[in-house]
């Protein structure tokens, strides 16, 4: 089965796959693009992804809620984290 990367930073499909790409044997993925998604389908996306990648902009929240709905996650990488109170 093929793995999924979903991206929450602004870069399109094609420009995450070719970054990822650089790591030598890298497995064949689906990058998907989530910058513009809704919160909910954020939701939907994270629960069906094996990666994340954060947002550097701070558009896409990962929040509590959400990053809970993960069910195949095995990476998230987020390039800061902060705790809203």
């Amino acid at each position: 089965m093929t793995k999924t990367a979903l991206s929450l930073a602004p870069l399109s499909a094609e420009i995450v796959k070719l970054l990822i790409r650089q790591t030598p044997d890298v497995p064949d993925f689906e990058a998907i693009p989530g910058n513009e998604m809704s919160e909910e389908k954020v939701k939907k996306s994270f629960s069906e992804a094996d990666v994340v990648l954060g947002d550097y902009t701070f558009k896409q929240k990962s929040t509590a809620d959400i990053v809970s709905a993960a069910r195949n996650l095995s990476s998230f990488s987020s390039p800061a984290w902060a705790i809203s109170t």
